[in-house]
């Protein structure tokens, strides 16, 4: 199962516009580098794959939570950091409703029996 960000909402394709920016080592280590064929060999045979819609919601503390919990957030004394969060709190600023953001996922379930 795989939990990627929905790059079909605005928001989410300036907040990966950011990470790609400043986040440390975001474009090598991100899982949005797979593909179906990836995932696939570690199946033996026929896999299926079924695809729904997920979100969380947050404040902007939460926001910030979620981007901790990334191994590819900057450390905090970092400069990258203090840019990453100053741009995200204008990134939220313009995306937020009643001080909290809609954060899309695309979740892909993979099915099949492993190798």
């Amino acid at each position: 199962m795989w939990n990627s960000r929905d790059l079909d909402d605005p928001f989410q394709r300036e907040y990966e516009a950011l990470l790609n920016e400043l986040a440390t080592d975001y474009s090598q280590i991100s899982h949005m580098n797979l593909d179906f064929d990836d995932i696939a060999g570690f199946f033996d045979g026929k896999v299926k794959q079924q695809t729904f819609e997920h979100q969380q919601r947050f404040d902007f503390d939460g926001l910030l939570g979620r981007l901790h919990s990334s191994s590819y957030c900057p450390d905090r004394d970092t400069p990258e950091y203090a840019k990453l969060v100053s741009a995200m709190e204008t990134l939220f600023e313009r995306y937020q409703e009643k001080s909290f953001l809609t954060f899309r996922y695309i979740t892909d379930v993979y099915l099949g029996h492993l190798l």
